[in-house]
């Protein structure tokens, strides 16, 4: 995994909560909405659909994959395909399938969104990826 974007709720107040808190940890990439990532989607239901998207990795820069309930055996057959070709989005369902997200055929897909609800759901979302500690700021005492 490269990178974990953050697709921020509509709700302000909650966004600016959820930004700050994850800038702390070093996070640093927001989105209002998946379109802001300029990458192809593309849905996978079968492996037909596994095969088809070596077509869409010679025109697009990137590949975000939405899948249904059947995820990690696609996305390893993606990654071994596509690895070097394109670049791999998903978005996660929640914190403990963004860690599988991160660990698929132990490289991970290159980029891991994750959408959380509150400030709550982003610190399950930063211990769960391991996203390092929270940023402390240390002032002299006088």
């Amino acid at each position: 995994m490269r990178k974990v974007i953050v697709r921020l709720p509509e709700d302000k107040k909650k966004a600016e909560e959820i930004k700050a808190l994850l800038s702390q940890y070093g996070v640093d990439s927001f989105i209002s909405s998946l379109g802001e990532l300029g990458v192809e989607r593309v849905a996978v239901k079968s492996q037909k659909d596994v095969e088809g998207l070596k077509e869409v990795a010679s025109r697009a820069k990137g590949i975000l994959v939405e899948t249904e309930s059947w995820r990690i055996i696609p996305l390893e057959n993606i990654i071994a395909e596509l690895s070097g070709k394109s670049e791999i989005y998903v978005e996660a369902l929640n914190p403990s399938d963004a860690v599988a997200l991160r660990g698929v055929l132990e490289k991970g897909v290159d980029y891991v969104i994750i959408s959380p609800k509150s400030v709550d759901d982003a610190a399950s979302y930063a211990d769960a990826l391991g996203l390092g500690h929270r940023r402390v700021e240390l002032r002299p005492v006088k």
